[in-house]
This record gives structure tokens, C-alpha cells and sequence, in this order.
């Protein structure tokens, strides 16, 4: 795992065409907590700033360790609690797991040390993104704030270095 990693929502490296092409509004990255310190090993940020949901295919979380979710801005997410309590993260799968991000949203998510549980599985219905009652905890100004952090993010990087994965850095976006 590297310090920092980019993905496309397939889950692959993206490359200079990914960058470069206007349409693609979905980036992630991944950061290995372990070279921080973290003790949660790793965070997963997916940023879905397109018009329609978009599947994310999740990374590696790293040996033995599944993703929990911290946060997701989706609509369907609206309410009074936006972020999870240290310890009280929905487990959300391992690597492969595909993720439903809704738009103009963010996830973030942590890597911490499996405990045996199963994802849980909810009937939508063909109803779109769908969450038990008790993660529905995201307010609709969340999802304003955290696109403009991940728009700043973004916006940082175009004089950052390039990573490991990726041949430039992103670029801003207008």
C-alpha cells in the first residue's frame, strides 16, 4: 500500500486520459494511516461530483482489515448525525466491495481490524442507494461542505507532486 494512491471508480490507477478528460468527476484516493501513525491503518475518500450516482469498487484496506463507513453526504443519508462515533463505523466491506456513491457526495471511510461481522445487506427495491435507518444521519449541507473541501482538496493538488500511481497530478477543475 502506498502513502497515497489514486483510483479511478473501477478501483484501477488512473492514468493521464483519466485526468484529463473533462467528463470524469469521480475521483478517490487512498492514504496508509500506518506512515502517519493512524491506528485505523488506512482512510478511503470517494467524491462523486457528477449527476448520477456512481459505483465506486473499493481497494484494499490492507491485511486482515475491512472498510468502515465515517461518512457518506448522499441524499439518502439526510439527518442529524453526519459522522459516525469513533467505534460506531457501519461495516461496509472489504476489497472488491462496490460502493453506490449518490451525487455530489462524499464517503470517507476507515480501515480497522476485521471483526468477523458481515456487511449488511438492505432490499432497495430499485429505489437507488440505499442504508439502514440508523446510518440515514447525513445532512444535505454536509454534502454542500464536504464538495467544496474536495474541491479545495483537488484544487491543491495541481502543484503537489505526482503519486506513485499516477503519471500528473490532477488538475483543477472550473
Amino acid at each position: 500500500m502506498g502513502r497515497l494512491n489514486w483510483f479511478t471508480p473501477t478501483g484501477a490507477a488512473p492514468d493521464s486520459a483519466y485526468w484529463n478528460n473533462a467528463d470524469n468527476h469521480a475521483p478517490a484516493w487512498r492514504i496508509d494511516g500506518t506512515e502517519l501513525g493512524d491506528p485505523a491503518g488506512a482512510l478511503y475518500v470517494a467524491y462523486n461530483g457528477g449527476s448520477g450516482a456512481v459505483d465506486f469498487t473499493l481497494p484494499s484496506p490492507g491485511s486482515g482489515k475491512q472498510w468502515y463507513r465515517v461518512t457518506d453526504t448522499s441524499v439518502w443519508a439526510e439527518g442529524a448525525n453526519p459522522v459516525a462515533q469513533p467505534g460506531s463505523e457501519a461495516l461496509t466491506g472489504g476489497s472488491g466491495t462496490t460502493y453506490s456513491l449518490g451525487v455530489l457526495a462524499t464517503l470517507v471511510l476507515i480501515a480497522k481490524q476485521a471483526t468477523g461481522l458481515r456487511p449488511p445487506r438492505f432490499a432497495c427495491g430499485g429505489r437507488g442507494p440505499c442504508a439502514p435507518a440508523h446510518v440515514r444521519s447525513v445532512v444535505l449541507e454536509a454534502g454542500r461542505k464536504g464538495r467544496r473541501a474536495i474541491d479545495s482538496l483537488l484544487a491543491d493538488q495541481v502543484n503537489e507532486p505526482a503519486g506513485a500511481n499516477s503519471p500528473e497530478p490532477p488538475r483543477a477543475r472550473s
